[in-house]
């Protein structure tokens, strides 16, 4: 227990559980998101479709056939109030008729999912044809978006203790200039920066422990893969990210120049690497781009574990990605490096 790299493990540890603020963006605010965003996006039973129709439009059969449908709420307004509740969303669909036409005209978003829907069953509604299928909605774990958005929790959680934590901590010290007075010390330097990699991979182990416990005992969360695997992935992803923080830190003794980079890499892989939605809608050249990013390659092996059962023989592609990172930001970072 004297060696000195446990001792300067035990002091970042020791610096961490002292700061309050850390302690709450660490594991706080993980898990204020897994309970924000599996509340607002829950499935919900039967929920109607709202549908506004135009007091004039049509006769009365055309109103009778939409509000005989439970799966929507018809609402009555006058063309103006009509088109303003569904510019303000208030309405998935716009029901109305022009002098002249022979049917009704629904007016949708085929942009919105939900309008579609509503649109779908306004003609179904109308035209009065059975249905050739059974519904059958899923309601179990897998399927449902807190499902999917727990792993990319996950991943942003281990970047952003790795990349701020790592970087702003040893930048503190260099602009204080207490880089340089360790570095005149009998410690070795590999291992100053080799205790902040193990601090936060025990970090992360814990808080993986935190979020993943809350979402079972909140929403029934679960893996249909291995516990090792996931574990795994989540450490080589600690290293990926730990190698970018000791590379932004590398030259700089400005805490604000760091906040700049480390914003500027880690916003863009939130926005882009499908930690809150899918990237499915972004163009293939974009993919193949984004496919090459960390943080995607984090989220996605962390759901195909979670949500598909693979495990690490088949998720060889994100986890060269990840090793690869953690290899080039390691080895620059390292050779860029300055203790003053």
């Amino acid at each position: 227990m004297r060696h000195p790299l446990i001792q300067l493990l035990l002091v970042r540890l020791r610096i961490f559980q002292r700061e309050p603020e850390a302690l709450f963006w660490t594991f706080g605010f993980p898990l204020v998101l897994t309970l924000v965003l599996g509340i607002a996006f829950r499935p919900i039973e039967d929920e109607p479709l709202p549908v506004v129709i135009v007091e004039d439009a049509g006769d009365d059969t055309t109103s009778a056939r939409l509000e005989a449908d439970p799966q929507l709420e018809l609402l009555h307004a006058s063309h103006d109030e009509a088109r303003r509740l569904f510019v303000r969303g208030r309405a998935l669909a716009l029901v109305e008729m022009q002098p002249g036409d022979a049917a009704p005209r629904v007016r949708s978003d085929p942009t919105r999912p939900e309008s579609r829907l509503a649109r779908a069953r306004i003609e179904r509604a109308l035209v009065g044809a059975p249905s050739a299928i059974e519904d059958a909605p899923m309601r179990e774990p897998g399927t449902r978006y807190v499902d999917f958005v727990v792993p990319g929790l996950v991943g942003m959680n281990v970047m952003t203790v790795c990349l701020w934590g790592i970087g702003w901590n040893v930048v503190e010290a260099r602009s204080r200039k207490l880089l340089r007075r360790l570095a005149v010390t009998p410690m070795k330097r590999g291992h100053y920066l080799l205790a902040f990699l193990l601090a936060h991979v025990v970090l992360v182990l814990v808080t993986l422990a935190v979020i993943l416990g809350f979402a079972w005992a909140s929403f029934g969360v679960g893996s249909a893969g291995s516990a090792l695997a996931y574990v795994v992935v989540v450490i080589l992803g600690c290293f990926a990210f730990s190698a970018m923080g000791v590379l932004l830190a590398s030259r700089t003794d400005n805490v604000e120049v760091l906040s700049g980079m480390v914003n500027a890499a880690s916003l863009l892989q939130l926005v882009a690497s499908g930690v809150f939605f899918s990237t499915a809608r972004f163009p293939e050249w974009a993919l193949t781009i984004l496919r090459l990013l960390p943080l995607t390659a984090l989220v996605d092996a962390l759901r195909a574990i979670a949500l598909e059962g693979r495990g690490l023989l088949e998720l060889s592609v994100e986890i060269t990605v990840l090793v690869g990172w953690t290899a080039l930001a390691g080895l620059v970072g390292l050779r860029l490096f300055r203790w003053t």
